[in-house]
């Protein structure tokens, strides 16, 4: 039992700690799930042929791996603790993958008509109560409105049945005693339910894929799980978009949103300041032409030949020079003394030691100044120009506080200033003036 155990364990630790990469999961991942040459064809959203297609039964030598593991599964014995057969969840995810049974080209086509004709089928339902109720008119003609963009937007079917379930639902809670939106919301269920299970059971069928597709793009800042979970959010899409009656395998269709998933969540989440997707495409094309004039010219090309060459503006050239530099944390050490780079920084809102100790000693003067009036007109000059850390009051307000009027209030604060201009007492503020 040792032995068993200690090769499982090996096995798990060559797949998660990367050794020499020719362990039994490195090799099924790496070699099992298909090679990326085969995969380069081009690929385009309306499922026309573009990667070869894959036979089932290769497909399925991919998880011998984790099958040969399975087989090696032991019970436990009192010597031997449970933490010993503890996996990690990206083990237990793979295996979990490797039950799932593959689909035949026929299950497929019935698996993506359910679908098809459910769709349909709810469309149909909204346009013969639509002459029953204002409410079932107007959503159909929201759903008239987005079939006619179907050939523009591949999702406009999926945003349909969104559309469709929120509306009855929202009939049925405001208007609790009608028959046609409680009938109406119980067939559309029903039809939702049969959708949901047939794109479940594709969905299934097709994780091996998204696993083949997420181990090409290892090692460029997300982990291997969070690549399979991006991949899966394509794989959705894909299901929902998918057209049998185009003559093409899923696979060969979802391959393009499944990687096009990967890539756009390994460009949103692995940098440390967010680029939007554009701008990342940009930047790539700005480096393709920079290698390309750099070999020519055997020197770095200057931002207008670039501009020039990649039939761009200067401006957007010069901005991917600023924008495409990595951001460098402030904690990285300089020297061999502990410092930080933060620690070389000016931070130019920091008051200087002798501009806070000026400001402390003028605060103390003009609280001697202020001190050396009646209270009450101190009292009136505090609150007309804020010196207490509150905003300054008008003289309609302070006159309430005071109850007289607001004339009096400005006439006791001009006398309180000329008091304060007198020159014995302007004698200590001359320094602050220099």
């Amino acid at each position: 039992m040792k032995e068993y155990c200690d090769e499982k364990c090996l096995a798990m630790d060559c797949y998660f700690e990367g050794k020499d990469g020719k362990d039994e999961y490195a090799g099924f991942l790496d070699n099992g799930l298909g090679e990326e040459d085969g995969s380069r064809s081009e690929l385009t959203l309306d499922g026309s042929m573009a990667m070869e297609e894959q036979d089932d039964e290769d497909r399925d030598d991919v998880f011998r791996t984790m099958k040969y593991i399975e087989d090696k599964e032991l019970p436990l014995s009192g010597s031997v603790a449970v933490e010993d057969f503890e996996e990690d969840h990206v083990t237990c995810y793979l295996r979990e993958v490797s039950s799932y049974p593959l689909l035949s080209q026929e299950r497929e086509t019935e698996l993506a008509q359910r679908i098809r004709e459910g769709q349909n089928e709810l469309v149909e339902i909204i346009r013969i109560n639509a002459c029953d109720d204002r409410m079932v008119l107007d959503l159909y003609h929201k759903v008239r409105k987005l079939l006619d963009h179907e050939k523009t937007f591949p999702g406009v079917r999926d945003k349909i049945l969104k559309v469709i379930g929120r509306s009855l639902e929202r009939g049925v809670a405001d208007y609790p005693g009608n028959r046609l939106f409680a009938e109406m919301s119980l067939r559309v269920k029903a039809i939702m339910d049969s959708i949901d299970a047939a794109k479940q059971e594709m969905v299934k069928a097709n994780l091996r894929l998204v696993l083949s597709i997420a181990k090409r793009y290892r090692g460029r800042g997300m982990s291997f799980d969070d690549l399979i979970q991006e991949g899966n959010l394509g794989l959705l899409k894909a299901v929902g978009r998918f057209d049998h009656t185009k003559g093409n395998r899923f696979s060969t269709y979802a391959t393009w949103w499944v990687r096009q998933s990967i890539i756009r969540g390994i460009y949103d989440k692995t940098r440390t300041i967010r680029l939007p997707v554009h701008f990342i495409e940009l930047k790539n094309l700005f480096f393709k032409v920079f290698y390309e004039l750099l070999k020519e010219l055997g020197r770095e090309p200057s931002p207008q030949e670039i501009a020039d060459r990649a039939n761009l503006p200067l401006e957007k050239v010069q901005m991917v020079l600023t924008l495409a530099a990595q951001p460098i944390s402030l904690e990285t050490p300089i020297g061999e003394d502990e410092q930080r780079l933060g620690d070389f920084i000016e931070d130019e809102r920091a008051v200087s030691p002798m501009e806070e100790c000026s400001d402390k000693e003028l605060a103390e003067v003009t609280r001697n100044l202020l001190s050396s009036l009646q209270p009450r007109e101190e009292k009136i000059l505090r609150l007309r120009f804020g010196l207490d850390g509150q905003p300054a009051e008008t003289l309609e307000k302070i006159g309430k506080t005071f109850k007289v009027s607001k004339e009096r209030i400005r006439q006791i604060e001009k006398k309180a200033l000329r008091k304060l201009r007198n020159p014995n007492r302007q004698s200590c503020l001359k320094t602050f003036m220099e």
